[in-house]
């Protein structure tokens, strides 16, 4: 955590230093100190993601953010908690779960899904988000930051206002499942012989709270995501 800590400290010095030292040249000079200060702001945001994971039975590597658990939830966890309810994501390979503490103390989760198939899933997607009473008429393009600079476009969907069972530990352990608005994100493009899925699921009321950064909730977060897939080499 501390070695975590200090790199992004350092990185934000050089930003801070680089960005003043803008206006001091040539033109060309201060383009290429653009570029620089740019690609170093993204790296930053990216200093809080773990390594790679490989999804199964593919090339592709994802990178999540630390504060979703480490490991994803086991097969025979419930049902509730591994797929996502009205919205069936084709060849899930793992999902991965987070929380935030509420103020009486209890931890309500939410989950990030991770998929990759060989046909196009927009269209079965679309589908069955439709169900959500607040939902985009259609899937929209977003640029996602990679880690080592620049961006690329992912199509993305998103649905909210339908009620979902969420699962709750009360400040005392217990376990229990709370019903509540819920928001559900889709993110998908191709990368390789696959469509890759990542999809997010969350109470609709904790989307702008979740992670440790100030003022970066579920969009900036889950198009790091997104901008961090690659092929393993």
């Amino acid at each position: 955590m501390k070695k975590r800590c200090a790199k992004a400290w350092l990185v934000a010095g050089t930003v801070l230093w680089l960005s003043s030292c803008l206006g001091c040249g040539s033109k060309r000079y201060e383009d290429r100190l653009q570029e620089t200060v740019k690609r170093l702001r993204q790296e930053s945001g990216f200093s809080g993601m773990r390594p790679a994971v490989q999804l199964s039975g593919t090339p592709v590597m994802v990178q999540l953010p630390r504060f979703l658990a480490e490991s994803p939830l086991p097969e025979d966890s419930d049902a509730r908690r591994l797929k996502a309810p009205s919205v069936e994501i084709p060849d899930l390979k793992s999902t991965y779960e987070g929380f935030i503490t509420d103020s009486d103390g209890g931890k309500q989760h939410y989950y990030c899904y991770l998929a990759a198939t060989k046909k196009d899933p927009q269209r079965q997607l679309q589908q069955q988000v439709g169900v959500f009473p607040e939902v985009g008429l259609d899937w929209k393009s977003v640029d996602c930051e990679r880690p080592g600079g620049g961006t690329e476009q992912w199509k993305q969907l998103q649905g909210s206002g339908l009620q979902q069972e969420f699962y709750y530990l009360d400040k005392e352990g217990q376990a229990t499942y709370r019903k509540m608005p819920a928001e559900i994100r889709l993110y998908v493009r191709r990368v390789g012989d696959f469509f890759v899925v990542i999809g997010w699921r969350l109470p609709a009321k904790i989307g702008q709270n979740i992670g440790w950064e100030k003022d970066l909730g579920l969009d900036q977060w889950a198009k790091r995501v997104a901008g961090g897939v690659t092929l393993k080499e």
